[in-house]
């Protein structure tokens, strides 16, 4: 009989050990994902944070053509463009993207 309650006992407390352990399992790998995503998340913002500011930093078409035909205004630029277009066959504007 006590060789029964012992058994008895120790499969109790092995059901127990097994459920506390699986919950607490859980909870940590629930919270742990949730740590490991914001860290990779952080990483790669901050790897990636340089590229981001020089693909801001680079100069905007109207610029790049201030710099390279000085005293043109925009409307001169797409007049000469359009010439330019004619004399390799092309139609002066290009076609609308559907």
């Amino acid at each position: 009989m006590l060789v029964a309650e012992i058994g008895d006992q120790a499969e109790r407390d092995r059901e127990s050990w097994n459920a506390g352990y699986r919950e607490a399992a859980a909870l940590f790998f629930a919270h742990g994902v949730d740590v490991g995503y914001a860290q990779a998340e952080e990483d790669m913002a901050r790897a990636w944070r340089p590229v981001a500011e020089s693909v801001r930093n680079i100069p905007r078409l109207m610029t790049l053509q201030a710099r390279r035909y000085p005293g043109y205004t925009p409307e001169r630029l797409a007049e000469l463009r359009g010439r330019a277009r004619e004399q390799f066959g092309l139609p002066s504007k290009p076609r609308e993207a559907p």
